[in-house]
């Protein structure tokens, strides 16, 4: 088995792994065949990091003064929509 290194890629609300083209035509895959992907590196936080990180956040209680929380979300996707269309001209 050939290994090659590959980076973690946004796809629409998703995420996947960029394959060179060369590595992809050499083992003949197709969209949707199955491949096992092994991680060089543990990327995941252990549980115990994890549920301190979660406890120190909720005793910090970030977003006590919101009220409304569904108000106060649409807000900001505004904000960065608007910023967005400055940025890139768009009307």
């Amino acid at each position: 088995m050939k290994t090659m290194e590959a980076k973690i890629i946004k796809v629409g609300n998703s995420y996947g792994v960029r394959l060179k083209k060369s590595y992809v035509l050499e083992r003949n895959l197709k969209l949707g065949d199955p491949v096992k992907v092994e991680l060089k590196r543990d990327a995941s936080p252990s549980n115990e990091k994890l549920a301190a990180a979660v406890k120190e956040l909720q005793s910090l209680q970030p977003f006590r003064r919101i009220k409304n929380p569904a108000a106060w979300q649409q807000q900001i996707r505004s904000e960065w929509d608007e910023r967005e269309k400055k940025q890139f001209n768009l009307s």
